[in-house]
């Protein structure tokens, strides 16, 4: 009887066991994958930053082209509107292409505070497995220390008796 619940007691831990490790791996998985969405994020911020800084430089190149265009000719007025309606649209577009990033970004952070929700879940229950499989080991220990107390006990019972028989 007693060795059955030990046996029951030890597959109880070994399968602790996977579950702890299966939490520890998954917590590996998400970290990595953090750190993934993390560094994606990094890279699309400075796209963005160097996209609007790009823009900002083509469009004072462009301004200073057309003031210049001016004085010579009032024939290239109209290429002058042309070119200015260009940088509007080319503002426009990557307004909205920034705007897009944005709300990319924005996804990604919310997907990064999901997983670090589930890294802090797998975490408490890793910690709770952790606490639940020792406090069994320390049942297991007292139940097999009883055991062999128990079993010391009949084994000098037994002594005793095979003595009074061979006497």
């Amino acid at each position: 009887m007693a060795e059955i619940i030990i046996i029951e007691k030890q597959e109880i831990i070994k399968q602790k066991d996977n579950e702890i490790t299966a939490l520890q791996q998954n917590s590996q998985n998400l970290t990595k994958e953090k750190t993934e969405l993390e560094e994606e994020l990094a890279v699309k911020e400075r796209i963005i930053e160097g996209t609007n800084n790009n823009i900002q430089e083509e469009k004072g190149k462009l301004e200073n082209e057309i003031s210049k265009l001016k004085e010579k000719n009032q024939i290239i007025e109209k290429d002058l509107i042309q070119a200015q309606e260009q940088i509007k649209a080319n503002i426009e577009i990557s307004q909205k292409q920034n705007d897009q990033l944005q709300k990319k970004i924005f996804k990604k952070q919310e997907k990064i505070r999901q997983k670090e929700n589930e890294i802090e879940a797998l975490q408490q229950n890793s910690q709770n497995l952790t606490k639940e499989k020792t406090e069994l080991e320390e049942e297991l220990d007292k139940k097999i220390s009883e055991l062999e107390i128990e079993l010391v006990k009949k084994e000098k019972i037994i002594e005793t008796a095979n003595k009074e028989t061979a006497h």
